[in-house]
């Protein structure tokens, strides 16, 4: 089969109406009077094809049961049912139609897996458990915000490695403490910090925690500057992707471990750019499944791969050209595309060596519509079976489905955001928005900046993501000099959306090796902004937030409403860990950006259970210190859950899930 670059930007015109929403300019960004010379004609949505995607089975049940089922407005009978899963060009809307009031689930078919879709109509909590609120309660004194248990040295480490807080009741402490008083705290206690020898600080922590009187001991947190580290790139500035996504100040943590590897499986690189050729490490093309190592091989001759490439990694702090978001990681290339055009095989061949030589993130900014590629989708899955994180664009389409690779079980899936600024030129004011071509829906992961210009005419720099380009398109070598146009770019797409998040989660592995597919895709859910646009599923990429998260430090900001999940859980005797009962949202039910949420897909035979909003701050499947987490009470699956408003509390150390 073959896979076209529709997730992004493509070379030439007529490559450009293969896809729909894919934008670009052939110049660097200069200031919003300096207009562009040869823009390409805006591309319009490609027809509809005949998919081979074959559907999986989904079974709906009911209590009670007998309950009308209709998906996309058909009919289907009554639960309980057994029903091929529907074939559309967007994601389909599952409607059980309730006594009381109907269920719906926005439903994607993701290759041939099968869904299992639960509705409890007497346990439907609709306009009960509307609000939520993430108000911090302040903790005891002495209690962190925050634990770091990863034991790993981190560029901003979360702790000081000889200070501890012992908070203590005077009138019972038998024998002196060492260090000295800070002051006094309410009820009768006192906060004192201790300095001793950091080989001996869990030594000291064991011991007093044992004496009388000593009522808690914390360690101290390190304090650090917040203040956005600029490079001196000239046209960073022009970089609004960047200053939205709050990389600056992710960099203040870690700009990237350079024993990280991020492939990128596209057109190749420009092996001749000063802004990203000293950055790959290995190179090959895969085409036709012939595989020829070698930079020569992976010259990038259409611009997109070097694009992607630059997002990810352009060297950083140079002096020339434009930042990279993850601008330490290293980065392996993978030219899969023979033309507009790539096969399936070829890209599972690529997938599939870019493990084999250890990368850790593979972008795959390529989009197969519909269709589902056999080997493609075995490469991929056994990578992230390896514990190899892959991220794919959305897609193009401005649909509510995800295109293959990005529909795929575990791969993290983007669409893109982008700039609303009337025009003017300012960021500041400017609102942000899910792009109008960017596809959406329930197997969006999150949102990334892709830009979003009007037409051939908008020289906005703010509706277009800006990076580099290759020297060497169509086969027409140009010198690289910025003011030119030759090597730079800005181009719109959620080709340019995909990299932003791969570049965070290079980051994120820099701070923590041990990263899961799994508990990377967590991170970047909970962590991500609340633009306001009901498309926007998770939010938008908060790479501070995200790697912070990942580094076990304190959250920068409070997480938003849409970063909660609603669980109906019962608590598992000696963990943290809850055991969830939803059938249809087995991860949490969303929550909406206004608070609200229905719990309604837990089985009448579950007994009696809680009611939870849970931010899971470190993606770890486990209520503890960092995230935050509201109880709601004992409910019942034959009964409503009480009305309660919810406050959502920062969970401190040695919480108990009851």
């Amino acid at each position: 089969m073959n896979l076209r670059i529709c997730a992004g930007v493509f070379a030439g015109a007529a490559a450009l109406a293969a896809c729909a929403g894919v934008r670009s300019t052939p110049s660097p960004p200069t200031p919003p009077s300096a207009a562009p010379s040869d823009l390409p004609p805006i591309p319009t949505p490609r027809s509809a094809r005949p998919s081979a995607i074959i559907p999986g089975a989904i079974s709906i049940d009911s209590n009670p049961q007998g309950l009308q089922v209709t998906i996309n407005g058909s009919d289907r009978g009554l639960t309980p049912l057994t029903t091929p899963a529907p074939f559309s060009l967007s994601a389909s809307t599952i409607v059980v139609h309730g006594p009381a009031a109907d269920y719906d689930i926005a439903y994607q078919a993701s290759g041939t897996l099968p869904a299992d879709i639960y509705y409890n109509s007497q346990a439907d909590d609709a306009g009960v458990l509307q609000s939520i609120s993430t108000t911090a309660i302040a903790g005891r004194a002495g209690e962190p915000l925050r634990s770091n248990t990863s034991g790993r040295p981190i560029e901003r480490s979360g702790w000081s490695a000889s200070q501890l807080y012992v908070t203590y009741a005077p009138r019972h402490v038998r024998a002196p403490l060492p260090g000295r008083d800070l002051f006094a705290l309410p009820e009768e206690r006192e906060l004192r910090l201790v300095t001793v020898d950091p080989a001996q600080i869990e030594t000291v922590r064991a011991d007093l925690r044992g004496r009388a009187g000593v009522l808690a001991v914390d360690r101290v947190a390190l304090i650090h500057l917040l203040s956005a580290t600029a490079p001196n790139d000239p046209f960073f500035p022009f970089q609004w992707d960047l200053t939205v996504i709050h990389a600056p100040q992710a960099w203040a943590i870690t700009k990237g471990n350079p024993s990280i590897d991020v492939a990128v499986v596209d057109t190749g690189f420009d092996a001749r750019h000063p802004d990203i050729a000293g950055k790959v490490d290995y190179a090959e093309s895969d085409i036709f499944g012939v595989t020829t190592p070698g930079f020569d091989a992976a010259q990038d001759l259409i611009g997109h791969g070097t694009n992607v490439s630059g997002i990810i990694a352009a060297m950083t702090d140079n002096g020339i050209g434009y930042a990279g978001t993850a601008y330490n990681v290293r980065l392996q290339e993978y030219n899969v595309f023979n033309g507009d055009a790539a096969s399936g095989a070829d890209v599972a061949l690529a997938v599939s060596h870019a493990a084999a030589h250890a990368a850790r993130v593979i972008n795959l900014s390529i989009g197969a519509g519909v269709f589902i590629d056999a080997g493609m989708y075995a490469a991929i899955q056994a990578a992230i079976a390896r514990g190899v994180i892959v991220v794919a664009a959305a897609g193009n389409q401005g649909l509510s489905i995800m295109e293959e690779p990005a529909a795929d079980p575990g791969v993290i899936a983007v669409g893109a955001s982008a700039i609303d600024d009337r025009g003017t030129g300012d960021l500041s004011g400017a609102s942000e928005y899910v792009a109008s071509y960017s596809n959406y829906g329930p197997l969006m992961t999150l949102l990334a900046p892709g830009g979003d210009p009007a037409g051939s005419s908008d020289t906005d720099y703010l509706h277009r993501v800006n990076n580099l380009w290759t020297s060497t398109e169509n086969g027409e070598i140009c010198t690289i000099t910025p003011a030119d146009g030759c090597g730079y770019r800005g181009s719109a797409g959620t080709s340019m959306a995909a990299p932003h998040v791969t570049a965070a989660v290079a980051l994120m592995l820099s701070v923590d090796p041990q990263l899961t597919p799994g508990k990377a895709a967590q991170i970047l859910r909970t962590s991500a902004d609340d633009i306001g646009d009901s498309k926007q599923g998770a939010g938008r990429l908060n790479v501070d937030r995200a790697v912070s998260a990942a580094a076990g430090l304190p959250q920068p900001s409070r997480p938003q409403k849409i970063n909660f999940v609603a669980i109906a859980y019962t608590a598992i005797p000696g963990t943290s860990v809850p055991n969830i009962l939803d059938v249809t949202y087995p991860r949490g039910v969303p929550v909406s950006s206004d608070g609200s949420f229905r719990v309604a897909d837990v089985r009448a035979n579950a007994g009696p259970f809680e009611i939870g909003l849970w931010y899971d701050a470190n993606g770890d499947g486990a209520v503890d210190a960092g995230d935050y987490f509201a109880r709601a009470g004992p409910c019942s699956s034959n009964a409503l859950c009480p009305n309660l408003a919810l406050t959502a509390h920062p969970v401190g150390a040695g919480f108990v899930l009851q």
